[in-house]
């Protein structure tokens, strides 16, 4: 069975171990399409890349457009994917309601520097840092 080197298109006969696989005729032509392939899929890679840094996000909370911030970053855990004060109100509506916070609200509290017991103290003492309204929450 005879096949055609997809680099120079000379006709060659596959290697009896490789014969489905084998594209190329040679290991010039080998080394010379991995370099195209390699080349084609950094590029592709890129330009995930260049989307990924400029494209806006919506908050995942609220669903409003925003900046990702690669500055706002926390050791490993981007901070950016949310409001802080989206995350602030999801958490006092939590527990006012009575509720206990899930993992994921304790981690985002965590992350923004807040435990939960420094959260509710705040909340209860100190509620107009959180630039809301405790009782626009109740209702």
């Amino acid at each position: 069975m005879m096949k055609q080197c997809i680099i120079c298109g000379k006709l060659f006969t596959p290697v009896l171990k490789h014969s489905t696989t084998q594209i190329t005729c040679s290991t010039e032509c080998r080394k010379l399409y991995q370099q195209e392939y390699n080349r084609k899929a950094e590029t592709r890679e890129r330009a995930r890349e260049r989307g990924r840094r400029n494209s806006k996000t919506r908050c995942l909370i609220c669903g409003k457009r925003m900046d990702r911030n690669p500055e706002a970053c926390v050791g490993k855990l981007s901070t950016s994917r949310m409001h802080d004060q989206c995350v602030y109100r999801d958490c006092a509506i939590t527990i006012l309601s009575g509720n206990t916070l899930t993992k994921a609200q304790a981690e985002r509290l965590y992350y923004r520097g807040y435990s939960i017991k420094a959260f509710k103290k705040d909340l209860k003492k100190h509620p107009e840092i959180f630039e809301f309204s405790v009782d626009d929450l109740l209702k």
